[in-house]
């Protein structure tokens, strides 16, 4: 990943995805699947043992961590959920076409890149009234620009993965 740095730590002026930020909780289904639950990852190292951000009040009640992070889980799940309808939508209007992109990086070697799909700007330019509004009132517009600008970001990119290069071929 371009934006973490040799020491692991994010890049300060990039935002870790929400799927990372959430951990170590994670949101599983009830048996009955009509109730979720918070879970969180037990793995070693990753909960600390000093009681200073415990996961109840002496009460038995969450404390502010739990809370928070249930919070953001339901967060992260709804927007997971919008986030499939949005993408069903966008498969099914023909907006989605399968992209290739050749990034070169230092001694004139090339790095391609595929599989992978992009909204085409100019196909929605033409997209209908009708579809238009409708996306714009279920608040999707912004996604859109949003990936349109992202998408934008190649050559970010590929000056960020010739930095890396550089440094891992001078070490």
């Amino acid at each position: 990943n371009l934006f973490i740095d040799d020491k692991n730590q994010w890049d300060e002026n990039a935002i870790p995805p929400a799927y990372v930020r959430r951990y170590p909780f994670i949101f599983t289904q009830s048996p009955d699947n009509e109730n979720f639950i918070l879970c969180v990852d037990d793995v070693k190292g990753v909960i600390e043992k000093t009681k200073k951000q415990p996961f109840y009040n002496k009460d038995n009640t969450p404390s502010p961590l739990s809370e928070s992070a249930l919070k953001f889980c339901t967060q992260f799940h709804s927007a997971m959920q919008q986030t499939q309808e949005f993408s069903k939508d966008l498969q099914e209007s023909g907006l989605l076409v399968e992209r290739n992109v050749q990034i070169s990086v230092a001694d004139d070697k090339k790095i391609n890149f595929s599989g992978f799909r992009m909204i085409d700007d100019k196909k929605f330019n033409e997209l209908d009234d009708k579809t238009f509004l409708v996306w714009r009132e279920k608040g999707w517009l912004p996604f859109i620009y949003a990936h349109l600008f992202s998408s934008a970001q190649w050559r970010r990119l590929s000056l960020l993965l010739n930095e890396r290069v550089a440094k891992a071929t001078t070490k």
